[in-house]
Formats: structure tokens, sequence, C-alpha cells
């Protein structure tokens, strides 16, 4: 099973590319285990969703 690192860099790449379901199932599987990924996790898909509501308001 990869380390926290990995699963670092894996989520970041899911960010720029589309990830295959073997990638995307580590991830959920590391994740369920590890405090640490699972906030990060959430943490970029909140500055994701962030970022994408400053763009849509400040072209209004």
């Amino acid at each position: 099973m990869p380390n926290c690192k990995d699963i670092t860099r894996m989520t970041l790449a899911g960010e720029d590319r589309r990830l295959g379901a073997g990638a995307r199932l580590v991830i959920r599987a590391h994740c369920l285990f590890c405090t640490g990924c699972n906030n990060f996790g959430k943490q970029l898909m909140l500055m994701r969703q962030t970022a994408t509501q400053w763009r849509s308001d400040s072209q209004k």
C-alpha cells in the first residue's frame, strides 16, 4: 500500500487529469485508514469549489 506522500501525489495528479479506477480505489482505501490524507482530500475539494465559485462571481 502506498504511503501518505504517494497518496498526496496521486490526489494532486487527479486535479490535472482523470485517474484510472485502480488509482482512485487505492486513494479511497488509504483514506479509510488515514485521517491526514482524508482531510487533505477534503481541503483540496474545498479549494476547488471555492475557486470555481470565485471565478463565477467575478464574471458577474
